[in-house]
């Protein structure tokens, strides 16, 4: 009997088992990978989803973590829950504990870290972990460049099921048509093959031309119909691979829309944030400068009482006091945003020292303590750094450690280090190394990790009341901008036995310096032969407007008040002002709308407007100048502005209470001590309390007024105390009144 082989099949047989196969054998495979193609893309999606949603819930979440507003943040998980948003949801705070959960509030306050939540902490990237009915993602929330706490949401993978359950069917259904396709092509043409070769010469022509689309028609043997699906199974492939490719870029453009849209997202919070600080800044401004502003005024009256004096001094401080809140506040902000500047000067270091060591002087006395300042001999004299920001540094750590320390001691150490340059065209790294030390109660550690943190106060903080929690934060911001780092520890490493605080910054040392510096005098009138100088006041609060009028008025200004632009706009066309104080933000017309409208009218005169606002950043000058105004002031404004201005712009000349005269520092050093001791022996006895009162506060509104009635009697003498006040040197003052005792 002769053996049924495959070789001894009709041809027709052939073709038909063999398109069959290859027809069940693409469907299945195409069923496959679109089975897997879904697959793939849900995930993708659904990854992307996730990805949206944590980004925009730690954009609202972000500032209330960083407060821990726990109410907040537990109302909006339970939306998303209540909402079947989410099949999970939790935000944990920095250390992994739950703070919020959309679906267990009860999950809330767990002391111990939720282990999801710590590997979220710990994972520089969105963390996503696929279980069989959903998808849990989690990421860090940032706030600048601290980690605040992480969120974690879940999504459901039921839609998947379904979508491979029809691309199932649709293939079964595809695989059927197909096989009783190929059936019937294979019946109809296993006779009727002829011409193969043209039939692949024009399916080589098509593939050539880009066409894949067409299968090449098979006619003849077997070695050829082989050959035509080898033919056809490479075209299909290519056709697969260019699909995919062509997949890949719509996937990669949907995703580069997102970043963008997320990127938006983040520059639009980012300019929200700049506006609220703005605005804050000028509702807070505007009523200190009424507050500083009238304290001024009634400080250069000559009828006021000693007591009333005392009190003005108290309402100043405190002005100040909330003035510097206010301003921490804001550097922070201009940290965080890249926006802090470094503005580098050379000054007298040992001077700055002298002058720290006599402001805390009367701090000392009052809690009989030591104050020990301490300088390495080799520390240079005359440096080249921001002075004000090491002022900063040095004043905010020795407030620290007097404000916790009740015995003992606080001392300031200095010392100074060379670095050998890299190279031999390279300079040297100079660079100065402070330590703060007291014997108070020192730093729990657990607050060690924290105590560098923005608004985070420690416990001994928090009981001595008071402060904004930036003290410290800013310092360490500081020394970094000025090439350094900050560092504390307790004594002896463990608490109980004070703290240590130490940083250092980059320096440049210089030879010598020299300093001009002027006496301001009092202004108590207008000098004569001069013409009558017309001012507008216009700002839309009275108080404010007040302040100048009151100022100005009784030197021989001639004073007009306005409460918006408009009014202004009307007063300037019909009274014709040499000068106009505007403020921006009024009603109904603001000034830089007022200031276009005066600038840009044809007139004979030549009206100068000077801008005066509470706003936040100094970045905004070059808007506001570009409006037209001439100059430029920020609430509160200082008498001493007030004049020059006036001087600058209009040419106003005045009578002092002293005439005014130009010293060079540094003097007190240099005068012999008989003639200081004989110039202070001839003031009143209250004049040198009041003097010595007003150093150890290092308050300089009283002080001003002390020297102005100091020139009344010894003129050489206000010039000395004036030039020592306009460089903090309150010691040096001090030095100079005990010469009489």
């Amino acid at each position: 009997m002769k053996k049924f082989s495959w070789r001894s099949w009709p041809l027709a047989l052939k073709l038909t088992v063999t398109i069959t196969f290859i027809v069940v054998l693409v469907v299945t495979a195409v069923t496959l990978i679109s089975i897997r193609r879904e697959r793939q893309n849900f995930q993708a999606e659904l990854e992307q989803q996730a990805e949206l949603l944590l980004n925009t819930l730690a954009a609202g979440a972000a500032d209330s973590l960083y407060f821990l507003d726990a109410d907040f943040l537990n109302d909006m998980m339970v939306d998303l829950g209540k909402y079947k948003v989410v099949t999970f949801g939790r935000i944990y705070d920095d250390e992994g504990r739950i703070v919020a959960d959309a679906l267990d509030p009860d999950q809330r306050f767990n002391i111990s870290p939720d282990p999801f939540g710590t590997q979220v902490l710990a994972s520089s990237s969105t963390r996503y972990d696929w279980e069989s009915e959903q998808l849990i993602a989690g990421k860090s929330v940032m706030l600048g460049s601290q980690t605040v706490g992480a969120i974690a949401v879940g999504l459901p993978t039921a839609p998947l099921a379904a979508k491979i359950q029809t691309v199932r069917d649709q293939g079964v259904v595809v695989a059927n048509v197909a096989v009783l396709v190929g059936l019937i092509l294979a019946l109809l043409f296993s006779r009727s093959i002829t011409d193969p070769l043209q039939d692949m010469v024009n399916a080589t022509q098509r593939v050539s031309e880009g066409d894949l689309s067409q299968p090449v028609e098979i006619r003849s043997g077997d070695e050829l119909a082989t050959l035509g699906e080898h033919f056809n199974l490479m075209t299909a492939r290519l056709q697969f691979t260019m699909n995919q490719m062509e997949g890949e870029i719509e996937e990669r453009k949907r995703t580069q829309v997102a970043l963008e849209a997320a990127k938006e997202e983040a520059e639009s919070a980012n300019r929200a944030k700049s506006t609220f600080l703005a605005n804050m800044s000028h509702e807070l401004r505007t009523p200190l400068n009424a507050i500083l502003g009238y304290s001024q005024l009634m400080t250069r009256s000559q009828e006021v009482s000693p007591q009333v004096r005392e009190n003005l001094q108290v309402i100043s401080r405190s002005g100040e006091h909330l003035l510097g809140l206010i301003n921490q506040v804001l550097d922070m902000s201009k940290i965080e945003a890249g926006r802090m500047t470094i503005n580098e000067r050379e000054f007298d270091l040992y001077s700055l020292l002298t002058d720290i060591e006599g402001m805390f002087r009367l701090k000392a006395q009052e809690k009989e303590i030591r104050l020990i300042f301490e300088r390495h001999p080799e520390t240079p004299r005359y440096i080249r750094t921001d002075e004000m920001k090491l002022r900063q540094i040095l004043i905010n750590l020795l407030n620290n450690a007097f404000k916790f320390t009740d015995a003992g001691y606080v001392m300031l150490r200095v010392d100074y280090t060379q670095e050998t340059a890299v190279s031999p065209q390279s300079e040297p790294i100079h660079k100065l190394l402070f330590a703060v030390e007291d014997t108070g109660p020192g730093i729990a550690p657990e607050e060690l990790d924290t105590m560098f943190e923005a608004f985070v106060q420690a416990e001994a903080g928090r009981q001595s009341g008071g402060g904004t929690g930036l003290g410290l934060t800013l310092s360490r911001q500081f020394a970094q901008l000025l090439g350094g780092e900050m560092t504390a520890r307790n004594m002896q490493d463990k608490q109980g036995h004070g703290a240590l605080f130490q940083f250092n910054i980059q320096i440049g040392v210089i030879d010598t310096i020299s300093h001009i510096k002027k006496v301001s005098p009092e202004v108590i009138a207008l000098k004569p032969n001069q013409p009558e100088f017309r001012i507008l006041v216009t700002d839309d609060i009275a108080e404010s407007r007040q302040i100048l009028v009151q100022l100005l008025r009784p030197l021989g200004f001639q004073m007009m008040e306005a409460k918006d632009g408009q009014e202004a706009l009307d007063f300037w066309q019909s009274w014709q002002p040499h000068l106009i104080w505007m403020d921006l933000h009024m009603p109904n017309m603001n000034g830089c709308t007022a200031t276009e409208l005066i600038k840009t009218a044809e007139t004979d005169t030549d009206t100068i407007v000077v801008a005066t606002t509470a706003s936040a950043f100094a970045e905004e000058l070059g808007d506001i100048m570009d409006c037209g105004f001439d100059d430029f002031v920020r609430k509160p404004i200082r008498t001493e502005e007030v004049f020059e201005i006036l001087t600058r712009h209009l040419g106003v000349e005045y009578v002092y209470a002293v005439a005014e005269t130009a010293v060079t520092t540094p003097s007190s050093s240099g005068k012999a001590e008989d003639q200081w001791k004989t110039a202070v022996a001839s003031l009143p006895e209250s004049l040198q309390n009041n003097l010595k009162n007003a150093a150890l506060q290092t308050n300089m509104t009283e002080m001003d007024h002390l020297i102005t009635q100091t020139s009344q009697y010894q003129p050489t003498l206000a010039q000395e105390f004036q030039q020592l006040a306009d460089d903090f040197e309150y010691g040096k003052i001090l030095d100079i009144l005990h010469t009489n005792h």
